[in-house]
């Protein structure tokens, strides 16, 4: 199909998605130009006439969240019993939330 890109929507189709501008942005990166890229005079800052602002969204790197959940073993003063060990109402060493299945 002509005009059209790996998605198989033809350019036509696209939707263009814009995000508003947030108000306080997490890193401003000013880039001021030292040199006219006409005659290539030096330029100041104090001859600027404007700011034309661009921000990009970027998501932080996905990291799971490991817990490890001990289970302490006592032995009791009374009778010197070591209870059994218990499983903390899991029956394996490492688990997954029940909403995420593993491909191992």
């Amino acid at each position: 199909m002509a005009g059209s890109t790996a998605s198989g929507v033809s350019s036509r189709e696209r939707r263009e998605v814009s995000l508003s501008l947030v108000e306080d942005p997490d890193q401003i990166v000013d880039h001021v130009p030292s040199l006219c890229s006409g005659c290539r005079t030096g330029l100041r800052p104090r001859d600027e006439v404007g700011v034309t602002c661009r921000q990009v969204v970027d998501l932080p790197e996905v990291r799971p969240s490991v817990a490890e959940h001990r289970l302490h073993r006592l032995r009791c003063r009374g009778c010197c019993r070591v209870p059994a060990r218990e499983t903390l109402g899991c029956q394996q060493l490492s688990t997954f939330p029940s909403q995420v299945h593993p491909f191992v």
